[in-house]
C-alpha cells in the first residue's frame, strides 16, 4: 500500500455509482466528479465555438450571432458549475449539471435515433462514463451534505 492514496480496493468504492459513498474521504471524491460533467459540457460548447468561428457554422448545423452568443453563455455556465462543484459541492450544482447533462444526452440519442447523427462505441463509453459520474457526483454532494448538517456546519458551506 502507498502512503497518501487509497487501497485500491477502497478506490473502487467510489467508482460504483450504484454504491453510496461512506465517509467524508470518499463523499468528496464522489461530490467531485460530478465536475467531470460540467467539464464535458464546456468541453462540447467550445468544440462547437472552434468550429463556428472557423468554419462559420457549428458541428449542428447552426449559424449566426445568436448561437454564438448562447455557446460563449453555455461555456461560461459549465465552467460556473465546475468552480462550485471542484471549491464548496454543492448539491444544487450536481443536480444542475447533471439534469443539463441528461437533457444533452436526450437531444443526442434523438438526433442518432432519426439518423442525424452516428454514435461509435466509444462515444456511447463516454456517455456512459459521464452519466455514472453525474449519479455519482448527485450521491457524494448528498452524503456531504448530510454530514456537514450532522457537524452543525451547513450554512457555512451550502
Amino acid at each position: 500500500m502507498r502512503i497518501g492514496k487509497a487501497p485500491k480496493r477502497d478506490r473502487l468504492k467510489t467508482a460504483n455509482p450504484f454504491r453510496r459513498p461512506e465517509g467524508g474521504t470518499q463523499a468528496l471524491g464522489a461530490a467531485r466528479s460530478g465536475a467531470l460533467v460540467s467539464v464535458y459540457l464546456a468541453l462540447s460548447y467550445l468544440v462547437q465555438l472552434a468550429s463556428l468561428n472557423s468554419n462559420g457554422i457549428d458541428t449542428y448545423g447552426n449559424t449566426g450571432p445568436w448561437i454564438l452568443i448562447s455557446h460563449i453563455a453555455d461555456v461560461i455556465l459549465a465552467a460556473f458549475l465546475t468552480w462550485r462543484i471542484l471549491a464548496r459541492q454543492p448539491l444544487w450544482a450536481a443536480i444542475v449539471a447533471a439534469a443539463w447533462y441528461a437533457v444533452e444526452l436526450v437531444l443526442k440519442i434523438e438526433m442518432v435515433l432519426s439518423g442525424e447523427r452516428q454514435a461509435s462505441a466509444g462515444l456511447i463509453l463516454i456517455f456512459v462514463v459521464i452519466a455514472a459520474a453525474a449519479i455519482i457526483g448527485i450521491q457524494g454532494s448528498l452524503k456531504l451534505r448530510q454530514l456537514r448538517r450532522s457537524a452543525g456546519i451547513a450554512e457555512q458551506f451550502d
